[in-house]
């Protein structure tokens, strides 16, 4: 049976996208940010956001963990606007022109 043409890689170079290849043999597929649609805090406006991490740890203590040695994951949360401090209200330009339509 011959390889789909409907895979991701495939679509992407009928749309027209680089592929690169790394030293691994890893594929990515190269957009230009021009072809991206900014999102923006629907609180502010703002483009800027931090990434919000929990920091978890597993004491080698723990019955359950099997390396013995203290553990530390990070549980990602989601995003905050470094503007105003909302978290997680993301949306389009358009989305928040239409939300403070009332305030121009």
């Amino acid at each position: 049976m011959g390889q789909s043409n409907n895979n991701p890689l495939s679509i992407a170079k009928k749309m027209g996208h680089e592929i690169h290849r790394d030293n691994s043999g890893n594929q990515t597929i190269m957009i230009d940010v021009k072809d991206t649609e900014a999102l923006v805090c629907l609180n502010c406006g703002s483009e800027d956001f931090s990434q919000v991490i929990n920091l978890r740890k597993l004491s080698a203590l723990h019955p359950k963990n099997p390396t013995k040695q203290d553990n530390i994951t990070a549980a990602q949360r989601g995003f905050v606007c470094i503007k105003c401090g909302t978290g997680n209200k993301i949306g389009t330009i358009a989305e928040y022109k239409s939300l403070h339509k009332k305030d121009e």
